[in-house]
Parts: C-alpha cells; sequence; structure tokens
C-alpha cells in the first residue's frame, strides 16, 4: 500500500507491505526507514 503521512516535519511518502490490513485515513502512526535499499529523502 502507498500512503502520504503528514506529520510535524511536513508530509511524506510511505508504502506498508501488508495490503490485506490498510491504516484508515486519519489513524494514527508511526514510521521508520529501512536499514538496507533505497531510502529517498526529498530537499524541499
Amino acid at each position: 500500500m502507498e500512503y502520504t503521512v503528514t506529520a510535524a516535519f511536513g508530509t511524506a511518502f510511505a508504502t506498508a507491505e501488508d495490503v490485506g490490513t490498510p491504516f484508515s485515513v486519519g489513524e494514527e502512526v508511526t514510521i521508520s526507514f529501512a536499514v538496507s535499499g533505497p531510502v529517498l529523502i526529498s530537499n524541499d
């Protein structure tokens, strides 16, 4: 699943592998970065 997450620092694009249980709009979530692999961070 793909999401746009709004946080105190702004917005971020995020993905979640569990497509069987998607998050609801407005649900509070936490985000983390992968230990390896691509992590894209905008310089805006």
